[in-house]
């Protein structure tokens, strides 16, 4: 909600606040026209009720709308809500009863000493003062409503902009040649083999049709889709070293997004180097209650040492995390001269 929108709405509140402030002291004045007329009674009647029904009121709303409704409120401490609310409102009631202890404010002729500091008269004013306050919470709450309702459905649409660039990019198209070239060449030495390797491939292609339209899967089932993609990549390699993979911690009561983590992988293979000795690509998942760790590293070929190894995929799914896991999320990268890492630490717990 715009700033301006919001200062209209405190600006017609008062508005009509004010207009019932009127209409009850022309009230009074009527009722006071048919008796003896006292000097300067319509100036102490808004003096009067400037002192007991403005100022409390003023004071609580934005004590309210500024303190308890961000502190308390929207974090859901309801009984410290209660406790503050009659705090503020006995406050509130007090500096408008002190205001009208001010000398000159009233009428020579009325005696003003003590009066409004009577129990009865600071409660009639600390009830005025809630009644402002509770306004105020509802007011505050509709503004925040929506609000964070406008913020949600710019992040769905942008997150759905994001998600479809990203699963156009998840899967490589040299990827899927390759991974059918070398299961066509095991098809006369390894059968199979070579209907495994099938079956791999069928079930993460259908993951990227069906499963990337779900909100959550659970992680196990995505760790299930990357150990399929890293059997068919290892058939490209000849040293079974090469690709080191592992998880650590329960995954199991673990939920998150579809592909969340296959476009570093890929990337890593993508712009990784091709060394038939030692450990070219590291992928790793550590997860504990409510964090969960991924970490993929890859080493570089001199080819890819001036092109770096980002790629348009990294970036896509950066934003995808960043809008999925707002305020919950790190992503680090360690880009040196032989290596590239990527590290991403959400928080999935409650």
């Amino acid at each position: 909600m715009s700033r301006t929108v919001k200062v209209l709405i405190h600006i017609g509140y008062w508005i009509m606040y004010c207009l019932l402030i009127l209409v009850f002291i022309a009230f009074l004045i009527g009722m006071q026209l048919q008796s003896k007329p006292v000097p300067g009674q319509r100036q102490m009647l808004f003096t009067l009720m400037i002192g007991f029904a403005v100022i409390p009121a003023i004071f609580s709303f934005y004590g309210f709308y500024s303190w308890i409704f961000p502190r308390f409120l929207a974090t859901k401490k309801y009984l410290l809500v209660i406790v503050f609310a009659i705090i503020a409102s006995v406050i509130a009631a007090f500096i408008g009863a002190g205001f009208l202890q001010m000398p000159s404010l009233l009428n020579p002729n009325f005696s003003a000493k003590s009066v409004f500091f009577q129990p009865v008269i600071i409660g009639i004013m600390s009830f005025n003062a809630l009644v402002n306050g509770v306004i105020a919470l509802i007011i505050r709450g509709f503004i925040s409503w929506v609000s964070e309702r406008k913020q949600r459905e710019e992040i769905e649409k942008k997150q759905l902009q994001t998600e479809l660039e990203l699963i156009k990019s998840q899967i490589d198209p040299h990827f899927l040649f390759n991974t059918l070239n070398n299961i066509d060449s095991l098809l006369t030495t390894d059968a199979e083999k070579a209907s495994e390797y099938i079956r791999n491939l069928s079930d993460i292609m259908r993951s990227l049709l069906y499963e990337t339209k779900l909100p959550f899967i659970p992680l196990e089932q995505d760790i299930q889709y990357i150990e399929k993609y890293l059997s068919l990549q290892r058939i490209r390699y000849s040293n079974p070293n090469f690709v080191h993979f592992e998880v650590n911690g329960p995954i199991k009561e673990v939920m998150i997004p579809p592909m969340l983590f296959l476009p570093f992988i890929e990337n890593a293979f993508k712009h990784g180097a091709r060394s038939k000795i030692g450990i070219g690509i590291n992928v790793h998942f550590s997860v504990t209650a409510d964090q969960l760790i991924f970490t993929c590293s890859n080493q570089k070929e001199e080819i890819t040492k001036l092109e770096g190894t980002k790629g348009i995929g990294n970036e896509l799914s950066k934003k995808r995390i960043q809008l999925l896991y707002p305020q919950k999320n790190t992503i680090s990268v360690n880009d040196t001269e032989t290596s590239y890492e990527v590290k991403i630490e959400l928080k999935h717990g409650s």
